[in-house]
């Protein structure tokens, strides 16, 4: 699994997206009294990462640029306020709220960050300011959903919403595709009509789902969603993507990221010219991850007393020996602890402290909470960024 530039844009694109829409929602708040208790939610919703990973169909995970989940009632709960139940502004403003870009107020608060951050799909979130209309045609909207996972590898792409579903959330509108699929737009799979744009596609690409057991497929791939409804993953996810969805379970993360690390090509882009690509080398020095990392990294949000709280999980390759998982474990913590951005020259630190660094097995975990300039989303922009703490020096 390698990260792509675009993809990974397109997604973290959602912040700016999310915050042009506080101009519509205004200062409408999504909290409301009593706040349930974060505590009640992760255990009622089922979700784990390693079980959503499981959801999505290998073939597609092994070829992604990324891949998120998240337990949202858990989110939800984290920041102290509720699913809404009503309006477009409640729900823009609870949708703000989780994805980590709340609506601003009056210009005299403070902006408040939740502790625990969520990115849904986008096709969902590019819709949101029309959410009566995307439920009306698929039967749900996000504030119906307890947790998702999806996986995105245009023009393909996969996602699984849990939640209070069953055959009759789906509307009789919906058109029969084949045994228990039915679909929204018309045209074979992959077909554009941008005469025809739906509520789950821009340029009209038809979307295929299916219903079982409380959770619901989408993908504009019928072959994709025919094999989730048979119990068909279409392969193995690769044993170090697992490895980092099962250590961020156990770091008790609600929501979650999975990627890859990106070298210098990616930080800097194809043009870039051999000076260039020396003068970031002699900046790193050895703050960069070396070639003993594998791939697949992880990076997982969980909440503590209210507070941030971030895993960030680093795949090892099989062979390294103790003193290779040592030599690891330093790395990590220099990088954390010394290391400078890339992208603006900024110490680390003042976006991500590091609370401890730990191995298990081939897995080392870093704990992090955000710095003075940080907040909970930032470890996904590094990462889209390919900065650090998430590049790898290969030389």
């Amino acid at each position: 699994m390698r990260a792509t530039r675009s993809t990974l844009t397109s997604l973290a694109a959602m912040s700016v997206t999310l915050t042009a829409w506080s101009a519509h929602a205004g200062s409408v708040a999504a909290t409301t009294e009593p706040a349930p208790d974060p505590s009640d939610s992760p255990a009622s919703s089922g979700f784990t990462v390693a079980g959503a990973l499981a959801e999505l169909p290998a073939d597609l995970v092994d070829e992604a640029a990324v891949i998120t989940m998240a337990d949202l009632d858990a989110v939800t709960a984290a920041a102290g306020i509720t699913v809404p139940d009503g309006s477009t502004d409640d729900y823009l403003s609870w949708l703000m709220t989780i994805t980590g870009t709340p609506p601003r107020g009056d210009g005299d608060s403070e902006m408040q960050f939740p502790p625990a951050v969520a990115l849904p799909p986008m096709n969902l979130v590019q819709h949101a300011a029309m959410a009566d209309e995307l439920e009306a045609a698929v039967g749900f909207d996000l504030a119906d959903v307890s947790w998702f996972a999806d996986v995105s590898h245009p023009p393909s792409g996969f996602s699984v919403f849990a939640g209070a579903f069953d055959e009759a959330t789906l509307p009789d509108t919906l058109t029969p595709v084949e045994d228990g699929i039915v679909g929204l737009g018309e045209g074979e799979d992959f077909s554009q009509r941008l005469d025809a744009p739906n509520p789950l596609s821009r340029i009209g690409v038809p979307q295929r789902l299916a219903v079982t057991e409380g959770r619901i497929a989408v993908s504009p791939d019928t072959t994709l969603v025919s094999g989730w409804l048979g119990g068909a993953s279409g392969g193995e996810v690769d044993d170090d993507l697992v490895a980092v969805a099962t250590a961020l379970d156990e770091a008790g993360a609600i929501s979650a990221v999975l990627g890859s690390l990106g070298d210098l090509e990616d930080t800097l882009g194809q043009n870039a010219t051999p000076e260039q690509r020396e003068q970031v080398l002699a900046r790193l020095g050895d703050m960069g991850l070396d070639d003993q990392f594998d791939d697949a990294v992880g990076i997982g949000w969980h909440a503590g007393d209210g507070q941030p709280a971030i895993s960030i999980v680093y795949s090892l390759d099989d062979d390294v020996d103790a003193a290779g998982t040592e030599a690891a474990v330093d790395s990590v913590r220099r990088v954390f602890e010394e290391g400078t951005l890339l992208l603006n020259a900024a110490p680390v630190p003042d976006y991500l402290v590091l609370d401890d660094v730990t191995t298990d097995g081939t897995v080392v975990v870093a704990t992090v909470h955000p710095g003075p300039e940080g907040r909970p989303v930032h470890p996904y922009q590094m990462l889209e960024r390919h900065d650090l703490p998430f590049v790898v020096i290969d030389d």
